[in-house]
């Protein structure tokens, strides 16, 4: 099975990897290649910043019940990683888990302590 790379510096245009925006096309472009069953490399090589805004939207998003944990597990890969991104990553997917499992739960406790 052949295996898509993106080069994150090049898809971006740039060495950082921080907006929202950014993260969506990049969750656009990883869904479509999942949704033909290619496994997809995220190379890292060359970003200097990643925000966990841009790893909620290209990364977290895709655990939004559209394809399976083990799925993902299988045909998302990262390069490049350091070990503080890495440990990014790991937070926004073990985060997006939690959340996407029990959205209506989250979205109350955080409407309860906003209004009270």
């Amino acid at each position: 099975m052949e295996v898509k790379h993106i080069l994150l510096r090049e898809f971006l245009n740039n060495d950082f990897a921080v907006s929202t925006e950014d993260g969506d096309k990049l969750f656009h472009e990883i869904k479509g290649y999942l949704d033909s069953n290619q496994k997809v490399s995220l190379d890292f090589d060359g970003i200097v910043v990643v925000i966990t805004a841009f790893l909620n939207a290209s990364i977290g998003s895709l655990y939004n019940n559209l394809y399976s944990d083990q799925f993902i597990d299988e045909h998302l890969l990262y390069e490049n990683v350091s070990d503080s991104n890495r440990k990014y990553i790991n937070l926004v997917i073990d985060n997006a888990k939690k959340y996407f499992k029990n959205v209506d739960g989250f979205d109350k406790n955080t409407d309860d302590l906003l209004n009270g």
